[in-house]
């Protein structure tokens, strides 16, 4: 299955990364595809809690981000400003440590009123059109 252009050319989804999507789609978040859809130029993925949103986004199999958004008013998924918690890496690491992030309300979790500005390196993807995609 090819989704996601890393490099020169396109490479077929690893099965890992596979299984921690289909995680992230099970556990409720909404999937957005931007870009065609036969071509996306990146994959993104929200779940709304009470008092934030967690954020998905992959541009390709080595570059991909993650965030914790805390809810200041109105938060743009595909261009957050602040974040409580981010992380950065492959696809397999990445989406895993989004899967392992304790529920916002467990006693580990970070303070929703300690936010700090996104130093993800990532772009945003505001530019880009993009769709609830049909996998939720």
């Amino acid at each position: 299955m090819t989704l996601v252009p890393s490099g020169p050319g396109c490479r077929t989804l690893p099965p890992e990364v596979e299984r921690l999507l289909l995680e992230v789609v099970a556990g409720g978040f909404t999937v957005y595809c931007c870009g065609p859809r036969t071509a996306p130029t990146a994959l993104a993925a929200s779940y709304d809690w009470e008092d934030c949103v967690d954020q998905l986004t992959i541009w390709s199999w080595d570059r991909v981000a993650a965030a914790r958004l805390p809810k200041l008013g109105r938060v743009d998924v595909f261009a957050p400003e602040v974040v409580v918690w981010t992380y950065e890496g492959s696809a397999e690491h990445t989406v895993r440590a989004l899967l392992d992030l304790v529920h916002p309300q467990h006693p580990d979790a970070r303070p929703m009123s300690t936010p700090h500005r996104r130093p993800c390196t990532c772009p945003s993807i505001t530019s880009v059109r993009c769709r609830s995609s049909c996998l939720r």
